[in-house]
């Protein structure tokens, strides 16, 4: 389905410009056709591609510009965060991992 610049949808492949959309939920999501360069960094990266090759694919001359064009969601960000815990704390003394006394 696209969007004409009209604003009426219809199906088929879109020209240069036309905007890509679909029905959700009686809802109707529009996406630009620079919005799948974003979708495509976002899924390489957070399947495991290294950002500096996603960089090369999507012929930026800068990281920065490729990172900008990665999502980043809240549940990410905590999941990072578990795992860096997870790493640091497999490499420190247990002993120092233990219940606080009453005075502490």
């Amino acid at each position: 389905m696209f969007v004409d610049a009209g604003g009426a949808i219809g199906a088929g492949a879109g020209a240069d410009g036309e905007l890509a959309a679909f029905e959700v939920a009686e809802e109707v999501l529009v996406f630009a056709p620079h919005d799948f360069r974003r979708l495509f960094i976002t899924d390489a990266i957070r399947s495991g591609l290294p950002p500096h090759i996603a960089q090369v694919i999507a012929g930026h001359a800068n990281i920065n510009t490729t990172m900008g064009y990665n999502a980043i969601y809240p549940e990410e960000t905590i999941e990072a965060h578990r795992a860096f815990i997870t790493r640091r704390r497999a490499l420190r003394p247990a002993e120092e991992y233990r219940t606080p006394t009453d005075a502490e």
